[in-house]
């Protein structure tokens, strides 16, 4: 049987015990939209089993994506983080 991801990078039980405690935060999951065709769907697979995980796809973004494009987009999501749209979309 493998070994689970957090004993493998060396969280600690308790440490995890805590995590589980926790209340969860928004996540940002981002996908180009100029990348692999599959990848705004990888964002949203990986998005939907988070308690309130939030897809975004940046058009005209590759998986390489523009600071001026992410910095923005990150600020709403960090700083005004009651008003980002869920999901958003955003196009460059």
């Amino acid at each position: 049987m493998a070994e689970p991801l957090a004993k493998l990078v060396g969280i600690p039980d308790e440490v995890v015990a805590q995590m589980r405690q926790a209340p969860f935060r928004p996540a940002l999951v981002i996908a180009g939209g100029a990348s692999a065709r599959f990848m705004p769907a990888s964002a949203e697979a990986l998005a939907a089993p988070l308690p309130d995980g939030r897809p975004l796809t940046l058009e005209g973004q590759s998986y390489d994506i523009d600071p001026t494009v992410l910095g923005p987009v990150l600020r709403e999501f960090l700083v005004l983080e009651d008003t980002f749209a869920h999901p958003h979309q955003t196009t460059n």
